[in-house]
């Protein structure tokens, strides 16, 4: 992506030559990130770097070793490695899309091997049934996540008892309050939902930064940083060969590289969609460079907090993610002033970001919708040009 994007190739648009960006850059950065991260880090910010703290890959547990070793790991997973997976799916829909006017199918991005006509043929078909499985598997792991803390949340801030059955009342809830958010499209919902959602998460990240302890959260981002980028390339082909880490990377790393790929599909879809108009040098430098700091600063802030807690003898925090790790932000939150206001705010933030996993339910069935059209010889489904069968 950075040799696309730094190269040659940097300047070509994603479009017609000469065709404007269709959103802002304010506007498309935030759609890009709440689809991107959205639940997810909300759920693991704290959780996972407590963990990696508590339970350390070598050495003893509840350290300041332990505490550095777990913000380097955590910003592995977290980092370059999930947004490239995004752009590298995304910047070849959103080329084939917008300047070679292919249908938004993961199979165009075949075109150049398979045809003009990808879809037709049958590794084509494959790949897109692919596609549907993956954003399924992957859509199915957050919305669990997603649901099992706004339950935490609720219960640290009205003691709603945590329940199975209680986390599939609020998915379906909140299912049905934001449905509206995929009807209305991206111009009305999804646009007004991701100015919200970054606006919660920079109020949580001042507040907890400003009341939380400021200079140790500065110097523990600068030297976490040094640590992600000096092992960047050899955390990154970490394979365990002589197993001593009795199957940590499999619950881990693997996992995550797992969780990403099957997100790829509806994030780089979705991310495609909404860069029509950029260069592929602003689509790579945006896709890649500006969330990965944004994710760090988010997981220092409250993930920092907690690691500085422990050390200084709250065990709070620690109890709660032993108990379950949905319980680890509120947890946090219970240690600030004000815990009640700042446990309301995480949930409205989970609130709002889970509309982005409902759209993503809508790209499936508009896939499925594409496939079916294309099946019974009608493919023409622009808006624009409605075909009388659509």
């Amino acid at each position: 992506l950075l040799w696309l994007a730094f190269g040659r190739y940097g300047k070509i648009v994603l479009g017609k030559d000469g065709e404007k960006p269709e959103y802002r850059t304010s506007s498309w950065f935030f759609m890009l990130f709440a689809a991107g991260m959205g639940i997810d880090l909300v759920f693991w910010s704290v959780a996972e770097p407590m963990s990696h703290y508590l339970t350390p890959l070598t050495g003893e547990g509840q350290t300041p070793e332990a505490a550095r070793e777990a913000m380097r790991i955590t910003f592995t997973h977290w980092g370059l490695h999930p947004w490239a997976a995004f752009g590298v799916v995304g910047l070849p829909l959103a080329y084939f899309q917008f300047r070679k006017d292919k249908p938004m199918l993961i199979s165009s991005c075949l075109s150049p091997f398979l045809g003009e006509t990808p879809e037709k043929t049958f590794p084509g078909r494959v790949v897109n049934v692919l596609a549907i499985f993956a954003t399924v598997l992957g859509v199915a792991t957050s919305l669990g996540l997603g649901a099992m803390q706004i339950n935490s949340g609720l219960k640290y801030a009205f003691g709603i008892p945590y329940s199975t059955p209680a986390t599939i009342v609020i998915i379906l809830i909140i299912t049905a309050i934001f449905i509206s958010s995929a009807v209305n499209g991206i111009q009305r919902g999804i646009l007004l939902l991701s100015h919200l959602n970054m606006i919660l998460v920079g109020a949580l990240i001042a507040l907890v930064f400003t009341l939380g302890p400021t200079s140790f959260l500065l110097k523990l981002l600068t030297e976490s940083l040094g640590s992600y980028l000096g092992g960047l390339i050899p955390t990154s082909f970490r394979a365990d060969a002589f197993e001593e880490s009795a199957g940590w990377l499999n619950s881990w790393t693997v996992f995550y590289w797992a969780w990403w790929i099957s997100w790829s599909p509806f994030v780089g879809g979705f991310i495609a969609r909404i860069s029509k108009g950029l260069t592929i040098g602003a689509f790579v430098v945006g896709t890649l460079i500006f969330p990965t700091i944004l994710s760090f600063i988010f997981i220092t802030v409250l993930g920092g907090t907690a690691l500085h807690f422990d050390l200084n003898g709250v065990t709070g925090i620690a109890e709660a993610v032993g108990e379950n790790s949905s319980f680890a932000l509120f947890a946090l939150l219970d240690q600030l002033p004000v815990p009640l206001f700042f446990s309301l705010l995480a949930i409205l933030l989970l609130i709002v970001a889970f509309p982005f996993l409902i759209v993503c339910l809508f790209l499936i069935l508009a896939l499925l919708k594409a496939l079916r059209a294309e099946r019974h010889g009608y493919a023409c489904l622009d808006s624009n040009h409605p075909h009388p069968q659509q």
